[in-house]
């Protein structure tokens, strides 16, 4: 099955600020299934027949499967909206996706990755005010020329009233390349755990307050 991840800020927070579980306030959540039709679910398991544990739960040839959650919550002041939804399959050419929406008073940060960009993580800077877009433009490339001796290559260029920011293929992290890097910062810490930044325990905690509090909302009615 192929994963879709939407994320909507309003602001954005620096990845090493610790997050404080307590200032974590759930707006609400709603669930929903995908569909899977009987044979789609015996391709998804690779059975032949439907397993006895999951036989009660179809409703004569589908399985509603409740995979798809959305979360309402703010931080800080900070309203976050978090949209992840599961397809039967990735449309040809694609894979699991990812889509984040950073807003600001006079523009946005928009990170897509769908058909347009042949499902190649691309970030854009969209004006809240068309008539901002050369200023905005003016900003990104003061920014961008500030970031050129660590990132060389990295521009910004027009794109019909957006900016697209790009980035080189050099700093260009696939999907499993990501896990990878994971693993292997995991791995240090756990043979030196004085050498884990404080924000990191902060921030895990933090994630899977929203994801479980967040589920157990969504089969609750959806409100706190």
């Amino acid at each position: 099955m192929a994963r879709r991840i939407g994320n909507s800020y309003v602001t954005s927070l620096r990845s090493t600020t610790p997050v404080c579980s307590a200032k974590i306030q759930l707006v609400a959540a709603k669930r929903w299934p995908t569909v899977l039709q009987r044979d789609q679910l015996l391709r998804v398991l690779g059975e032949k027949a439907v397993p006895a544990a999951l036989a009660s739960r179809m409703k004569g040839d589908r399985l509603d499967y409740y995979c798809n959650t959305r979360v309402d919550y703010v931080l800080n002041g900070v309203h976050v909206r978090l949209d992840v939804r599961w397809d039967y399959e990735a449309p040809p050419g694609g894979g699991d996706t990812h889509l984040a929406v950073v807003r600001g008073s006079r523009a946005r940060v928009e990170i897509r990755q769908g058909a347009e960009q042949k499902y190649r993580t691309e970030v854009y800077l969209v004006p809240n005010r068309a008539g901002d877009r050369e200023a905005l433009l003016e900003a990104a490339q003061k920014r961008i020329a500030a970031l050129a001796s660590r990132y060389p290559g990295l521009a910004v260029e027009p794109s019909g009233d957006e900016l697209h920011v790009v980035v080189p293929d050099a700093f260009r992290t696939g999907h499993e390349a990501h896990f990878a890097e994971v693993t292997r910062r995991f791995l240090e810490y756990l043979k030196d755990p004085a050498a884990m930044p404080r924000f990191e325990k902060a921030n895990m905690l933090a994630k899977y307050l929203v994801t479980t509090s967040g589920t157990e909302l969504s089969r609750q009615g959806g409100k706190p």
